[in-house]
């Protein structure tokens, strides 16, 4: 029996792979507040948990057979120590817990080898980092109306852990970073409470803001995961006001050429497309007040699209679109300086040929509801006059409202049926005069 007890001894000290592995579950408890989980590295099977102090520590291992626990001690030179530990059936734990140190159970018998699972124990009460400063890096970047360069001083030890095998590795601190910053919503830019990870390590480091805020604010370095999770108050960094820099814009339509419609009896042309003699209003929305300068354009390409027809400075742009062609809109917002110009997306719209076409009858009390008016369907018209005539010669209705037409009444009643006369003149986006002539028929009055 000595030979036999010997070797397994020895090989307690000197290694775990002498001895079998439980299947079984880990709890870690005590210090202030729940352990926290900070990683599970499944490729060296170890779970790495953080406390808010050793007070009360304790690793409890529930197995799912029966079978006396042997809890070992471990720092990541591939030895292991053996530490005493109470156990009650198939549950077992240790109270003894440092800071810095690795443990696990194995079987104490003799069974097969087989890899074991290990817990790795942090005491997070030593390790709170202390921010010291947050500044705005002076070096001139190339992107600055894109990056904002922030040097960041923190003092804080490393959470690191060791592998059975020895191997170190690092859990990383995500701090918090918050500033305003703003974001289009809907129609507009509105401010908004911006909140990063900045996974900082121990001294100084850069970090970079990227978009950079679009308005003046104030950067505040706040906790890492685990103070946040042990509820640890710690003292914010902050830097004086922030003063932005850059703009961004969106080209808001009144109206929106998608739901375009002047009137019923204005025809369409080809998708997109609008008739002369449209009018549009513009609007620029910007972050404002960093946005302050603003730069239309309007250019008809069809014609001369190196040569700008319209550039107004104003945050709108009034328009119409008298000449027909492919046109298109641009802008430009910058800040006071001129330093970070911006330019959205440029609106294009294209602005149909002329197109008059006039029916031959209407029925206004036959079917009502349908053909009830004497209307001209039209495309890119600037001027229009028209006059319905009698078979004497005499005019009984006249209008220069293209969108609206004739009834079929004269002082307010209706005409007999029968065959009228109308005289249009119309004038196109490119200047020209047309004139129509021609006769309708009234049907179904009374």
């Amino acid at each position: 029996m000595k030979k036999n007890i010997l070797p397994i001894f020895l090989c307690l000290f000197v290694t775990i792979s002498c001895f079998g592995q439980f299947s079984g579950r880990y709890k870690v408890e005590g210090g202030k507040g729940n352990p926290f989980l900070a990683k599970e590295d499944k490729d060296n099977k170890i779970q790495v948990y953080l406390l808010n102090g050793l007070d009360n520590a304790k690793i409890t291992f529930e197995s799912d057979s029966p079978g006396d626990h042997q809890w070992f001690e471990f720092s990541g030179t591939n030895t292991a120590t053996p530490i005493p530990s109470q156990q009650t059936g198939n549950t077992s734990y240790i109270t003894n817990i440092s800071d810095g140190m690795g443990y696990f159970v194995s079987n104490a018998a003799n069974s097969p080898s087989t890899k074991t699972a290990y817990i790795w124990i942090i005491d997070y009460s030593d390790k709170i980092p202390v921010f010291n400063s947050i500044t705005v890096s002076s070096e001139d970047l190339e992107d600055k109306c894109d990056v904002t360069s922030l040097l960041i001083d923190i003092n804080a030890r490393k959470l690191q852990y060791r592998t059975f095998s020895g191997n170190i590795s690092t859990i990383v601190r995500n701090y918090k970073l918050e500033y305003y910053t703003m974001e289009w919503d809907g129609g507009r830019f509105a401010s908004l409470l911006k909140e990063e990870k900045v996974p900082a390590p121990d001294g100084v480091s850069e970090f970079l803001v990227s978009p950079t805020p679009l308005q003046n604010t104030h950067f505040i370095l706040s906790e890492d995961q685990f103070s946040k999770h042990f509820g640890i108050k710690i003292s914010k960094s902050t830097i004086e006001e922030f003063e932005a820099i850059a703009v961004n814009a969106r080209i808001l339509m009144d109206p929106e050429i998608d739901s375009l419609k002047v009137s019923d009896n204005q025809m369409t042309g080809k998708e997109g497309s609008i008739s002369a003699g449209t009018r549009f209003v513009f609007t620029a929305a910007a972050n404002e007040p960093v946005a302050t300068f603003y730069q239309w354009e309007v250019f008809n390409m069809s014609r001369n699209p190196n040569q700008s027809i319209s550039r107004p400075t104003t945050n709108t742009l009034d328009f119409t679109f008298n000449d027909e062609g492919q046109y298109k809109i641009t802008l430009v917002v910058d800040n006071r300086n001129s330093s970070c110009p911006y330019s959205p997306d440029p609106i294009e719209i294209l602005v149909s040929d002329f197109m008059l076409w006039v029916p031959n009858a209407f029925s206004p009390t036959s079917s009502p509801g349908v053909n009830d008016i004497f209307k001209v369907a039209y495309k890119s018209v600037t001027n229009f006059k028209g006059w319905i005539f009698n078979t004497w010669g005499n005019e009984i209705f006249y209008w220069t409202d293209i969108t609206q037409g004739w009834d079929g009444k004269y002082r307010g009643k209706f005409v007999p049926p029968g065959t009228y006369y109308y005289v249009i003149e119309a004038t196109s986006a490119d200047g020209k005069k047309h004139v129509k002539k021609g006769d309708i028929n009234f049907v179904g009055g009374r």
